[in-house]
Order: structure tokens, then C-alpha cells, then sequence
């Protein structure tokens, strides 16, 4: 009877991992400019500050962008809100942590609402501190990527 229970629980144990959702990314392996290549979006931002959606378990931060100083770089911003970046709460679920106050490199996905296209962001996507950027990182997200991603695609 034992046998019997502990096969049983190891089997419920088995559903709920396989039903848990997890962060994984679909290839793990690639480079930062092949996931920016595949993004539909890229910017430099400044992020002011963060705030939770208790509707959704997201993380919201608050940032500047579309601006000289903090420009988008990649993607058709047409009825984006460019005020806001959504990321799932923990890493756990693919979550990225910004710190307010710095400038970051963001890559991501648009995703549809009722009032337009949000920016999304997860950790299979390019996100990094501007000033951590190389010289080549910097020339390739800014104009680089034009020539390097439609030789791949």
C-alpha cells in the first residue's frame, strides 16, 4: 500500500511541475544582437521609477524615451504607450529587474491591449545598462543592426 501511495504522489508531483509556468527561453544560447535582430523593439530609456500590476503579477516601470537623449532605436511606435515597460514580477517567470535612476538598452516584444501596444520585456531578450554597453554594441544597436539583421533573415 505504501508503494502505492508514494507512486501516487510522485505522480501528482510530476502534473504540478509540468503545469508550472517557468522561465525558458527558446534558445537560450543565442547572442544579445541575434535576440535584438528578432525583437520588435529596442530603446534606450531612462527608468524613473517601478510600480506592481496587482491585475496581471506584473512589474510596471515608469520610464523616459522617444526623446534626443533617450531615443527609440528599432521598431514602429505607432500607438505604443512609450511611458511604461511591463516584465513579469519574478525572474522566475522570465522578470527583469531595472534599477530607477540608471539608463538601459531594452528589447522586447509589443504586446496588444484594448488601449494600444505595450513594450514587454523578459530576460530572452537584450536588456542591459547603457553605460555597460561596448563601442560596438552601442554602433550596432543604433544603426549596425539595419545591415547585420536583414543578412540574417
Amino acid at each position: 500500500m505504501r508503494c502505492v501511495g508514494a507512486v501516487f504522489l510522485l505522480s501528482l508531483f510530476c502534473v504540478i511541475v509540468q503545469d508550472m509556468d517557468a522561465c525558458s527561453c527558446d534558445y537560450p544560447e543565442k547572442s544579445n544582437r541575434d535576440k535584438y535582430c528578432q525583437a520588435d523593439f529596442g530603446l534606450k530609456a531612462y527608468v524613473k521609477n517601478e510600480t506592481n500590476s496587482s491585475s496581471e503579477h506584473e512589474r510596471v516601470y515608469w520610464i523616459t524615451t522617444g526623446v534626443k537623449r533617450y531615443p527609440t532605436l528599432k521598431g514602429n511606435f505607432t500607438d505604443v504607450d512609450l511611458t511604461k515597460v511591463y516584465t513579469a514580477f519574478s525572474s522566475a517567470t522570465c522578470g527583469v529587474t531595472l534599477e530607477p535612476g540608471k539608463a538601459y538598452l531594452l528589447s522586447g516584444f509589443f504586446r496588444n491591449v484594448i488601449s494600444g501596444n505595450v513594450l514587454r520585456i523578459h530576460l530572452c531578450g537584450w536588456t542591459q545598462k547603457w553605460r555597460t554597453l561596448s563601442q560596438n554594441d552601442t554602433c550596432f544597436v543604433t544603426s549596425g543592426y539595419l545591415t547585420e539583421c536583414s543578412q540574417k533573415g
